[in-house]
C-alpha cells in the first residue's frame, strides 16, 4: 500500500498526552486522589503495554469511581482513556464521543493543555476515517491553542500532524512546509528525547512523500536514516512503520524477496507492539507482493483478510487501496464484473477522502479494465477525469521540488545538531565546574542557616511532641470508665457461672476486640470511618449488654460517603458517647437511645451524636448534689481538638447543645464534629 500514518506521531502525541498526569491535582480529599490517581496510572500501563480490552476496563471502573465521588477530573480522564482505548479496538465513531465528552470537562476545569490534546486525537481518528478537511480544521484549531500557552513542543507535535493529513490529501507542498516548520521547532526543545522523536518523525513522512512520487531511491535513504535513529536511541515501537514504509518502496523497485522480508519484520513489530491497523496493512503489502509475482489468487486471499480488518477499524484509506488491489487482481483472473465492483467501491472511498494520489491510481485502473472489455465510452470518461486530476497535481510539482531540497538541508542541519548534543553536555559540566568553588561557600552559608532553624523546628517539635503523648496517655487512662470495664469482667463471670459458654465467649471476644482497637487506634494519627464504626458498635453492644439490652443505639451513614476511603482522628467520637452513656442515660438505668448519624456537608464530614437523657444542665445539677466527677470526655476532646487544629487550615469544628436550653422539646444532648476532608 502506498502510505502509512505513522505510529511515531502517535507515540509523541500519547508522551504530550500524559506527560502532565503525575501533577494532576484529582481530589481535594488525599484519599480519594491516591486511589483515582492509582486506577488511571493502572489503565496508562495497560495501555502502553498495548491492552486495550483491560485498559478500556479499568477506565470504565475509573469513571464509575469518579462520577460517585463528583470527581469532574477524574470523570475526564477516564473519558479520555476510554476515547483511546476504543480507537485502538476500531470504534472510531464512539471515540469521537468520548473525545468530545472529554473536551467539555477540561473545558469546565480550564485545563487549556487537555482540551488541545482532545483536539489532536480528534483529528486523528478523523484522518484515520479519510476525514481530511475536517481533521485539518480540527488541528488548526489545536494549534491556535497550542500557540497561546506557548507550548513549543505541543506546537511540533500538531505541525508534524498537518503534515501528515496534507501528505494523505496529496498536498505535498503544504505537507512539506509543515515539516519544515517542525524542525525549526525542533532546537527549541528542552527535552532532546522529543528531538531525536521528531526528526524519527520527519524522516518517516519524508520517505513516503519520496515514495508517493515514485523517487523510490530517495525514499529508502531518508527511511534508512530513520531506522539507524530508531536503533541508536531505542524508539523501537516506530520499526514496524519504517520497515513497513522500506518493503513498499522495494515493491516498487521490484524487488519482491527483499520487500517480503522487510514487510514481515514489520509483522514482528506490529504484533509485539499489538497494533492492529499495523497487521492489517502489513497484510494487505504482502497481498501486493503476491499480486506483482503473479500469484493473483493468493493477493485477492490477503486483500480481503486485509480488508476486513480495515472495516473493523473503520480504516477507509486502506479499505480504499485494498479494494484497488483486489479489483486488479480479478482483472488478472479475468473476473471483469468482480473487477469492476471492486475498483468502482475504492474510487467511492477515494473520492469520499479526497485521497487524490489513490483516485488517480483506480482511474488508471478503471481505464485498463474498461480497455480490456472494449467499453470505449466509460475509457474515455475516466481518461477525461484523470487527465483533469493531473493537472490539478502537477500543479503543486514545481513548489514541492523545491520544498523539499530545502527541508533535505534543514534534516541534514539537525542531524549534525543531535551529534553535537554530547558535546554540548561536556562544555555545561565544564563550566559548571568553574561554578563550583561559589557554590560551595554559598553552600556553606546555607548550611549554617539551616542549621539554626532547624534546633529552633526541633525544640518547637519536641514539645509539640512532649504534649501529644501526654494527652495520649491521659486519653488511653481516660477512654473507658472504670465501671464499664468492671461491669463487662462481671458479665462474663455471670455467664460462667450461668453455664453460658457460648454468650460467655461472645461477650469476651467483643470486649478483647475492643481493648486491641482501642490500643491501636490510639497511636494512629487517622483511621478509616470503617474501621472507627466498627469498634464502636463493639463498644456500643457491650454497653447494651451492661444495661440489660436497656440501651438502645442507631448509627446512620449517609450512602455518598465511602467509608474505607474517609478518615478522622482515631476515637474522637467515644468520649462522648460515654458521656451521652454514663451522664445521659445511666441516671435512667440506661433506658434510651443514642444516634451517631454522618453525613457530608460541602466539604465538611459532619458527625452528630445524639441521646435522648436528662441533658447537660440537669446531668450537671446531679453531679453537684451528690459530689461526684463531671467526666472528663468533653474536656479531653477540647483538647485533642486544639493539637489536631495546630498545623491545619481548616480547623475541625464542635458543638455541644442542650436540647432543653434550647426549647426544642424533650431532654438530651447533641454533639456536632465538622470536620474538612
Amino acid at each position: 500500500m502506498k502510505s502509512l500514518t505513522p505510529s511515531i506521531i502517535l507515540v509523541m502525541i500519547s508522551i504530550n498526552v500524559w506527560a502532565e498526569s503525575p501533577n494532576i491535582h484529582l481530589s481535594e480529599n488525599t484519599d480519594d486522589s491516591i486511589r483515582i490517581a492509582k486506577q488511571l496510572k493502572r489503565g496508562k500501563d495497560m495501555y502502553r503495554a498495548n491492552e486495550y480490552d483491560s485498559a478500556y476496563h479499568i477506565s470504565l471502573d475509573l469513571w464509575q469511581t469518579s462520577s460517585r465521588l463528583q470527581n469532574t477530573r477524574g470523570e475526564a480522564e477516564a473519558l479520555f482513556l476510554q476515547a483511546r482505548c476504543l480507537n485502538k479496538m476500531g470504534e472510531k465513531e464512539l471515540a469521537l464521543q468520548k473525545y468530545e465528552e472529554a473536551r467539555l470537562k477540561f473545558i469546565f476545569l480550564k485545563d487549556s493543555r487537555r482540551v488541545t490534546a482532545c483536539y489532536i486525537n480528534t483529528a486523528l481518528v478523523n484522518k484515520s476515517l479519510g476525514y481530511f478537511d475536517k481533521s485539518i480544521e480540527i488541528l488548526e484549531k489545536a494549534y491556535e491553542h497550542a500557540e497561546e500557552l506557548n507550548d513549543q513542543q505541543l506546537s511540533a507535535i500538531i505541525l508534524n500532524n498537518l503534515g501528515a493529513v496534507y501528505r494523505r490529501n496529496g498536498s505535498f507542498q503544504l505537507a512539506i512546509q509543515k515539516y519544515y516548520e517542525v524542525i525549526d521547532l525542533l532546537p527549541q526543545l528542552e527535552n532532546n528525547t522529543y528531538v531525536v522523536e521528531g526528526i524519527i518523525s520527519v524522516y518517516l513522512n519524508l520517505g513516503s512523500i519520496y515514495r508517493d512520487q515514485k523517487l523510490y531511491s530517495k525514499s529508502l535513504a531518508v527511511l534508512d536514516s530513520a531506522r539507524l535513529i530508531c536503533i541508536r536511541y531505542n524508539f523501537k515501537n516506530s520499526l514496524g512503520d519504517i520497515f513497513n514504509s522500506i518493503g513498499m518502496s522495494l515493491i516498487h523497485l521490484n524487488k519482491l524477496d527483499l520487500a517480503e522480508d522487510n514487510l514481515h519484520t514489520a509483522m514482528s513489530y506490529y504484533r509485539k507492539y499489538k497494533d492492529r491497523t499495523g497487521i492489517a496493512i502489513v497484510t494487505g503489502n504482502l497481498g501486493i507482493v503476491s499480486y506483482y509475482r503473479g500469484d493473483f489468487e493468493a493477493s485477492l486471499n490477503s486483500q480481503k483478510k486485509a480488508m476486513r480488518l480495515f472495516e473493523d477499524g473503520n480504516n477507509k484509506v486502506h479499505l480504499a487501496e485494498a479494494f484497488k488491489y483486489m479489483g486488479l487482481s480479478n482483472l488478472k483472473l479475468g473476473k471483469y464484473k468482480n473487477a469492476e465492483n471492486d475498483l468502482l467501491q475504492g474510487l467511492l472511498i477515494a473520492l469520499s477522502t479526497h485521497h487524490k494520489l489513490m483516485e488517480y491510481s483506480l482511474y488508471e485502473s478503471l481505464i485498463s479494465l474498461y480497455g480490456i472489455t472494449e467499453d470505449l465510452p466509460k475509457v474515455l470518461r475516466y481518461y477525461e477525469l484523470k487527465e483533469a486530476l493531473n493537472e490539478e497535481i502537477f500543479n503543486q510539482k514545481i513548489g514541492e521540488l523545491i520544498g523539499q531540497k530545502e527541508l533535505e538541508e534543514h534534516i541534514k542541519n539537525r542531524d549534525l545538531q543531535l551529534s553535537s548534543l554530547q558535546q554540548e553536555a561536556s562544555l555545561l559540566k565544564f563550566k559548571i565546574n568553574q561554578k563550583n568553588v561559589q557554590l560551595i561557600l554559598a553552600t556553606i552559608i546555607i548550611a549554617l542557616v539551616l542549621l539554626s532553624s532547624y534546633g529552633i523546628f526541633r525544640h518547637l517539635r519536641l514539645r509539640t511532641y512532649n504534649e501529644r503523648l501526654k494527652l495520649e496517655q491521659r486519653l488511653l487512662l481516660a477512654q473507658l470508665d472504670p465501671h464499664f470495664i468492671y461491669n463487662c469482667l462481671g458479665a462474663i463471670q455471670q455467664y460462667i457461672y450461668n453455664n453460658a459458654p457460648k454468650q460467655a465467649a461472645r461477650f469476651l471476644a467483643k470486649f478483647s476486640q475492643l481493648m486491641r482497637n482501642i490500643l491501636e487506634s490510639s497511636r494512629q494519627e487517622t483511621v478509616r470511618l470503617e474501621d472507627e464504626l466498627l469498634w464502636l458498635r463493639n463498644y456500643l453492644d457491650l454497653q447494651s449488654i451492661r444495661f440489660k439490652n436497656n440501651l438502645e443505639y442507631q448509627i446512620e451513614v449517609d450512602s455518598n460517603i465511602d467509608q474505607q476511603l474517609t478518615s478522622l482522628p482515631p476515637m474522637l467520637l467515644q468520649p462522648l458517647i460515654e458521656n451521652a452513656i454514663e451522664h445521659g442515660l445511666a441516671p435512667r438505668n440506661g433506658n434510651g437511645k443514642v444516634t451517631i448519624k454522618i453525613q457530608e456537608e460541602g466539604n465538611y464530614l459532619c458527625i452528630a451524636v445524639t441521646d435522648d437523657g436528662i441533658g447537660i444542665n440537669e446531668s450537671l445539677l446531679i453531679k453537684k448534689t451528690n459530689l461526684q466527677s463531671t467526666g472528663l470526655g468533653t474536656t479531653i476532646t477540647m483538647e485533642r481538638l486544639k493539637l489536631l487544629n495546630r498545623n491545619r487550615k481548616k480547623k475541625i469544628k464542635f458543638s455541644l447543645t442542650d436540647f432543653n436550653s434550647v426549647k426544642m422539646g424533650g431532654g438530651g444532648t447533641i454533639a456536632k464534629f465538622k470536620i474538612p476532608y
